[in-house]
C-alpha cells in the first residue's frame, strides 16, 4: 500500500506533510546552523567539503577529527584509505561472485 505510487517522485505524495516539513525543517537546519557556508575553508589542503568546524557543532571539521597538516602523515593515510576501499571492493565481488 505504501509503495501505490511506486518509487520516485510519485512517492513522495504518500510521506505525511508533518514528516516533510521534518526533512525540510533538518535539512534547513543543518544548512544554516550546524554547517553554514560562511564557515567553509577548504581546510589546510583546500579540501571540498572542508569545513574546520561549526562553534559548539562540530568540533573538528572532518567527523570529530582535524584535517591532517604534516604531507607525508596525510599521503599514507590517503593512501591507506584508498588501499582499504580497493580491498572492499575485491571481498565485495568476491562474495557476489561466490
Amino acid at each position: 500500500d505504501v509503495l501505490k505510487d511506486g518509487m520516485g517522485f510519485p512517492a513522495l505524495a504518500n510521506i505525511p506533510a508533518g514528516g516533510l516539513c521534518q526533512i525540510i525543517l533538518f535539512g534547513g537546519l543543518a544548512e544554516g546552523a550546524a554547517m553554514p557556508s560562511s564557515e567553509y575553508t577548504g581546510g589546510p589542503q583546500d579540501l571540498p567539503g572542508g569545513f574546520d568546524g561549526s562553534q559548539g557543532t562540530i568540533p573538528g571539521g572532518y567527523p570529530f577529527t582535524p584535517q591532517i597538516e604534516d604531507p607525508e602523515q596525510r599521503d599514507r593515510t590517503l593512501n591507506v584509505e584508498i588501499q582499504n576501499g580497493r580491498a572492499a571492493m575485491l571481498g565485495v565481488t568476491g562474495a557476489m561472485i561466490h
